[in-house]
């Protein structure tokens, strides 16, 4: 019923919105927007690529440029982002994960902020609720905190015989600080050790990596991270190397890289839905008037070939309710 409900309000607000965006249509002609977009490297083109979609599919095809600043993997990178945008008369920023969200809010004022892929909006400080945003900011999250316990779980009884499961962690990014603590409080309720590592950069992450007693764990759990993501083949490729599980929070990491399950939101419909939002703002709405969508469907993929070629046996229970299994 509550996601029902949460559906609906958004219904409302579509509609209230595009009723909006009719009677600003003759104001607006051809004008032409600039978008700020800050964004890691790696690890969430797929949002860009659902938002440029959803552009080309409305009336402002042509008519938006797409700034982006994608080199940022840690806070001084993504503030030396929000800076050099500043200088460019930009009419909104778009940002993409809980760094560059928390960075562009702090930082600007006066324009509107519309996020994409922050996990827990509610817990690192950008809204009361999600039918509260703060003023000036709202957008679409991936629920990749609240994700996280389930994510888990389904890796464990995937792998039941996992004891020791290896996270790296990002200690100057909220968001991972707290998916970390909230693995931790599972690990005692489905019996295992999570062994957490932390890392400040890219260069520390790939040297980690030649530790030779990373290589006895049994399992490797992915808490998202700019820094994280920006080595994720590194990982994957360590892992399969070493005949390691790994779980991730998006599918394309099981289709395309060798991951061997996940859970979680299609990215590619979080940057779709966004560009209601991004209307919204260019029409001249408050972001803070439309509450955070939150994603209904979230999809489980399993790679069993690579466990079979690597003597793991997936039970049929998490086979069964996979959206997608590899074979």
């Amino acid at each position: 019923m509550a996601n029902m409900n949460r559906i609906f309000s958004f219904i409302i607000y579509f509609i209230v919105v595009s009723v909006f965006f009719v009677g600003c249509s003759k104001e607006q002609g051809e004008k032409k927007y600039k978008i700020g977009i800050i964004m890691p490297k790696y690890g969430y083109e797929k949002v860009l690529e659902g938002l440029r979609t959803a552009v080309d599919k409305s009336s402002y095809k042509g008519r938006v440029e797409f700034i982006v600043k994608d080199f940022p993997t840690n806070r001084e990178e993504f503030e030396s982002a929000v800076k050099i945008l500043q200088g460019l008369d930009i009419d909104l920023f778009y940002t993409i994960t809980t760094p560059a969200t928390i960075a562009t809010y702090e930082m600007i004022k006066n324009k509107p902020i519309i996020f994409a892929a922050v996990g827990d909006p509610v817990g690192v400080g950008l809204a009361e609720s999600f039918k509260s945003p703060k003023k000036g900011i709202t957008g679409v999250t991936n629920l990749s905190r609240e994700l996280t316990d389930k994510r888990l779980e389904y890796f464990v009884k995937a792998f039941p015989k996992m004891k020791r499961i290896l996270t790296f962690f990002n200690n100057e990014n909220i968001y991972s600080i707290l998916a970390v603590k909230d693995v931790e409080n599972l690990s005692e309720k489905l019996k295992i050790k999570i062994e957490k590592v932390e890392v400040t950069s890219t260069d520390e992450l790939r040297t980690r990596l030649k530790d030779k007693t990373l290589k006895e764990v049994d399992g490797i759990f992915i808490i998202p991270d700019p820094i994280v993501m920006a080595v994720i083949d590194n990982i994957i490729g360590f892992a399969r190397e070493n005949k390691i599980p790994t779980c991730v929070h998006e599918e394309r990491f099981v289709l395309e890289k060798g991951a061997t399950i996940s859970y979680g939101v299609d990215l590619k419909d979080v940057g779709k839905i966004s560009f209601i939002m991004i209307e919204h703002a260019l029409s001249g709405g408050a972001p803070e008037n439309l509450p955070i969508f939150v994603p209904e469907k979230m999809n489980l993929y399993v790679n069993n070939r690579w466990a079979k070629e690597n003597g793991y046996v997936i039970p049929n229970e998490i086979l069964y309710i996979a959206d997608k299994v590899i074979e």
